[in-house]
């Protein structure tokens, strides 16, 4: 399927695939060189980063899952670490979507039951194990939507003209943009904890503590749009389309430097890195000792 769907996607803000070969020990994808690295580690290298600097992040980001989600594409693991830079060493980096091995169709209705993906970016319909894939048909609106957020009580209005295909199934990876941009204005994740039945609680209710002081930088319409991203009904959370043309989107962000958010993204970004290392080494000890099972097992067989 992931080689499927990176064939026929072609985007300036998608990772390019040139083709897949195998040999003995494993199957291989040859894919776009992004010399960058991820979206993470581009950041906390950064000597400044503002508000500004996020929102030219997040309209890479929702153009590249607005296109798969036009070609009828979930992606399913939307996470800052899935964004590639390109080009090292540019103010304005060009962000690329990769890792499509969770991705999948939306051809049928109810296509998508299970729940891939990320704990801390999954949405709340797949961890209340919700059939999600409902397809919609594509509609034209202008409207005036007034949003009210729940939690800084801040109302505002705009309209809007354009066209929309409405699908819950897509509304997964808006759900998890919304964790990626809190994320990236916060430096930390809405929702954590290293109990999943606990971290699967706060995300089904959307306990999002959002204290003034962690906040006291950060603009009302950022705030808002976060809000819209990280709504429980699937049917009333913002589409990628919706998104690209909110007033946070298209206006000019605050340009104060955000450095409690850097600090806290370089504790998360160690603290990652940190786990994945940790992780991996004890895949290694397992497959060590599988190996050495398997040599005694047949030693005794031969014996």
């Amino acid at each position: 399927m992931e080689i499927k769907i990176l064939r026929m996607l072609d985007h300036k803000n998608v990772i390019r695939f040139y083709g897949n070969f195998q040999d003995p020990i494993a199957f291989h994808l040859v894919l776009e060189l992004m010399e960058g690295g991820n979206l993470l580690d581009n950041i906390v290298r950064r000597k400044r980063y503002t508000e500004e600097d996020a929102r030219g992040i997040c309209k890479q980001m929702f153009e590249a899952v607005e296109y798969c989600h036009f070609h009828k594409v979930v992606h399913r693991d939307v996470k800052p670490e899935n964004f590639l830079i390109s080009v090292q060493g540019h103010s304005t980096p060009k962000i690329k979507l990769g890792d499509f091995g969770f991705a999948t169709f939306m051809f049928i209705e109810d296509s998508l039951e299970k729940g891939p993906g990320t704990p801390n970016y999954v949405a709340p319909e797949i961890l209340r194990a919700q059939k999600y894939g409902t397809v919609g048909s594509q509609y034209s609106i202008a409207v005036t939507c007034t949003y009210r957020c729940s939690w800084t009580h801040i109302s505002n209005s705009y309209s809007v003209t354009a066209i929309f295909i409405y699908s819950e199934g897509y509304a997964v990876d808006m759900w998890s943009l919304g964790v990626c941009i809190y994320q990236l204005l916060r430096g930390s994740l809405p929702f954590r904890d290293s109990n999943l039945r606990n971290l699967a609680r706060q995300i089904c209710k959307q306990e999002i503590k959002c204290h003034d002081e962690y906040w006291r930088t950060m603009s009302p319409l950022a705030k808002n749009f976060i809000s819209l991203l990280l709504e429980r009904n699937p049917k009333e959370r913002l589409t990628a389309k919706e998104a690209l043309i909110h007033p946070w989107m298209t206006r000019t962000g605050k340009n104060v430097h955000l450095s409690d958010t850097m600090e806290n993204l370089r504790i998360y970004n160690v603290k990652r890195k940190l786990r994945v290392a940790v992780f991996t080494l004890i895949a290694i000890n397992k497959f060590m000792l599988f190996g050495f099972q398997r040599n005694v097992a047949l030693k005794g067989l031969n014996d």
